[in-house]
């Protein structure tokens, strides 16, 4: 395709000068009416060289030799010397030699214009790799290193695709994976292989040997970032609190070790950053802010954020998940991943950004999951979510009301910006669950378990959204007239069947970008808590959850949080007493 067409090319075009040549030169000596025993040359270009055709005279000999063109596909176009009869003398032989020209010329046309559309589809059906790309990804792959080899072949080359799906609509995720194929593809020259040697000149020095740890209400992401940053950093992974049920999926898919409780590992000169979060209601008791060495995170900055005595290392990016952060930093700092953590970094995306619908999403977000799927492997990133919000949606029919409404919740505080002005403190829970009815239809649990938890937090409102997943909107759950003012100021949305405790939150899923916002608008905009009449108890404070929170082993082997009541326990023994 690369020589040998140009050059038959070629040999066609000189065929036809040639003949033209030759039908000149009979022109001139059939005006001079002198007949000659030389025969005619002809030159033809062929890679920059001249070919002469040798002249020959035979002695004795009164005839007009014509000189024929023989090629070699093989060799480079070689013109030889034939000899041929003389041509017929005759009134009618120069009509016959001109019709033999022209039908010579014809010919040579078409072979050419059949030559073109043989090289044309040849260029459209046979895959051909330049030998100077591939040169270029050995050089890159031996500086370097990939990660993993096998992306260097011609299938890792090209463009992903998904042939399962072709009778559906692309999902966010499958878009993502096949807009950025390319793109991430480039990213992942920057990981060097196993064993290969690697520098911490670029590694912060403060994070080196330091632990790792999330907020109270430990997630997918603050797991996994603090995995991640600690394999990155060289340090010690740990979780500030227990875990839910798909973190305990991500782990167990991924042959993942659980960290140890930060209680268990701190020490007085240990080292500390943050991952996940930078606010004080979220920070673990038992971690000193003396011993706050940095802070990795995709939050807001707002109040009551932590305080230190010393500059730390902080890195604090508009991302939709932390773990993306994470995973971006191994490119920087060229440091090798293993595909395992990897994996972990993968699902803590899936499950910050809900499959990349969230409107938290970035385009490096998307990017850093098309790497990892290359990288680790993955065959259907679809089947990956889909399993593992599954396993997030069953633990939800088998949660308590206590676990529900405290599983997924932070304390925020907002300002109206007026002097002397009143702090107000809100906390949020969030359920993400695959089956919204059945979340809804708990409503007699989950409101007298949000009015205690209100109680005890000493919080102004209490407010739970259950964000169905599928269809991407929301129900917030309001357990009083506090909740429902502010929720009417903020969200202005329909009540659910004339509900007052449910309220319709369309096209709202993400509590960063879409539930809090709101009500900071709603604050500044002067919303403060209202009064009811001089009541000294608010509605929300009726039908309250009464007992302590224990940890319950009598429906789940391995325990779980639920609130006792022992005083009922006793009078209802008594009575049966």
């Amino acid at each position: 395709k690369e020589t040998f067409f140009p050059n038959f090319c070629t040999f066609l075009i000189s065929h036809s000068l040639t003949s033209k040549h030759c039908s000149q030169n009979a022109r001139r000596r059939r005006e001079r009416k002198t007949r000659t025993r030389d025969v005619s040359a002809c030159v033809v270009l062929c890679d920059r060289r001249r070919a002469l055709l040798e002249f020959e005279a035979q002695r004795g000999r009164q005839s007009f030799f014509r000189t024929r063109l023989e090629y070699n596909f093989i060799s480079t176009f070689t013109i030889a010397k034939t000899e041929t009869s003389s041509p017929s003398r005759g009134g009618g032989g120069g009509g016959r030699k001109r019709q033999q020209k022209r039908f010579l010329v014809a010919l040579s046309l078409f072979v050419l214009v059949f030559a073109i559309a043989v090289s044309f589809f040849l260029v459209e059906t046979v895959p051909l790799v330049p030998v100077a790309k591939e040169k270029e990804d050995k050089v890159r792959e031996k500086k370097m290193g990939v990660g993993a080899e096998k992306l260097l072949s011609e299938e890792g080359l090209k463009k992903r695709s998904f042939h399962a799906y072709s009778e559906r609509d692309e999902t966010p995720l499958e878009e993502a994976v096949e807009t950025e194929w390319s793109a991430a593809h480039e990213l992942l020259f920057r990981l060097p292989k196993k064993g290969d040697a690697s520098s911490d000149s670029f590694i912060p020095e403060e994070l080196k040997g330091a632990l790792f740890c999330g907020h109270v209400v430990t997630d997918l992401d603050s797991i996994a970032g603090a995995i991640g940053a600690a394999v990155l950093h060289g340090g010690v992974a740990a979780r500030a609190s227990e875990i839910n049920s798909e973190t305990e999926f991500a782990l167990e898919y991924w042959n993942c070790s659980l960290p140890e409780k930060i209680e268990d590992l701190i020490e007085e000169e240990s080292k500390v950053c943050l991952v996940d979060f930078q606010q004080q209601s979220q920070l673990n008791p038992a971690i000193p802010m003396k011993n706050i060495v940095g802070i990795i995170d995709h939050h807001a900055l707002q109040s009551n954020t932590i305080v230190t005595e010393k500059p730390i290392f902080v890195d604090i990016r508009p991302w939709g998940c932390m773990s993306a952060i994470i995973a971006h930093s191994f490119l920087m700092y060229k440091r090798y991943l293993p595909r395992k953590i990897g994996g972990m970094l993968l699902s803590a995306i899936l499950s910050d950004t809900l499959n990349l619908k969230s409107p938290t999403t970035t385009e490096w977000d998307r990017r850093i999951v098309a790497m990892l799927v290359q990288y680790i492997g993955v065959k259907d990133i679809n089947e990956l979510a889909a399993k593992q919000f599954r396993a997030k949606s069953h633990s939800l029919s088998v949660m308590s009301a206590y676990q529900l409404v405290s599983g997924d919740m932070k304390q925020f505080k907002f300002h109206s910006g007026e002097a002397g002005d009143e702090e107000i403190k809100i906390a949020y829970s969030v359920i993400e669950t695959t089956d919204a009815e059945a979340a809804t239809s708990r409503l007699i649990e989950l409101l007298p378990e949000m009015r205690k938890v209100k109680e005890e937090l000493k919080v102004h409102a209490m407010l739970l959204a259950i964000v169905d997943i599928v269809n991407l909107t929301s129900a917030l759950v309001l357990c009083g007239r506090t909740e429902q003012s502010l929720a009417k100021a903020a969200y202005d949305g329909a009540l659910v069947d004339g509900n007052t405790h449910l309220m319709e939150l369309k096209g709202l899923v993400s509590r960063k970008q879409d539930f809090i916002p709101p009500l900071t608008k709603a604050v500044k905009g002067g919303w403060i808590v209202p009064k009811f009449d001089g009541m000294a108890r608010s509605e929300s404070k009726i039908d309250v959850a009464e007992g302590e929170v224990e940890v319950v082993y009598s429906e789940n082997p391995q325990g779980e949080l639920r609130r006792v009541a022992h005083k009922e326990e006793e009078e209802e023994d008594n009575n049966e007493a």
